[in-house]
């Protein structure tokens, strides 16, 4: 075989090779264009759970792979914190416009650390858009029950809808006492 016909085949095969790959990686752009989702869309963290990875947390989350949307799981607060925090100064579902938010209530000593806990302000899709720090005022030490005061600086989802204000357990973001708020 002489080394004119040798690199005429060499440049055949690799021209072939090259057109194979774009060929193939076209295919894989198209077919992701036509991808059919998983189920309809959700509109509820339960919806998404069943077809998505679950974020552990507290409030737990779920993004939907396939609509890139997030949902954040309202857990109703059982009795079990009726006698052990509750907020005072706003009613259930409060239209938050206007930053800072102070939040007031009781919250029984075993709540606190060294005196404190952590708030959070929570947006629909999971997103926290303020923090701040619950802080007990001056109480005997008799008392079980303490009143806290909080104070925070948040920025507002640009679209209206449900949010929560997350109450946590001393340092504990595992546990937490969720308090219906709108945006």
């Amino acid at each position: 075989m002489s080394t004119v016909s040798f690199f005429r085949t060499y440049r055949i095969v690799v021209l072939a090779v090259a057109i194979a790959v774009v060929v193939l990686v076209g295919l894989s752009i198209l077919s992701r264009g036509t991808q059919t989702p998983p189920g309809p869309e959700p509109t509820t963290f339960f919806e998404c759970a069943q077809h998505n990875k679950v974020e552990e947390g507290f409030p737990r989350t779920c993004r939907s792979s396939f609509f890139s949307k997030v949902f954040v799981e309202y857990v109703e607060n059982g009795p079990q914190y009726v006698d052990i925090i509750r907020v005072d100064n706003l009613p259930p579902a409060v239209f938050l416009h206007d930053s800072p938010v102070v939040v007031r209530g009781f919250a029984r000593r075993e709540w606190f650390k060294d005196g404190t806990f952590s708030v959070e302000l929570v947006s629909e899709r999971g997103v926290v858009i303020g923090k701040g720090t619950a802080s007990a005022e001056d109480a005997p030490p008799t008392m079980e029950s303490l009143r806290f005061t909080a104070t925070i600086d948040f920025d507002a989802p640009k679209s209206s809808g449900p949010g929560a204000l997350v109450l946590h357990k001393g340092d504990d973001n595992k546990e937490g006492y969720i308090f219906p708020v709108s945006f």
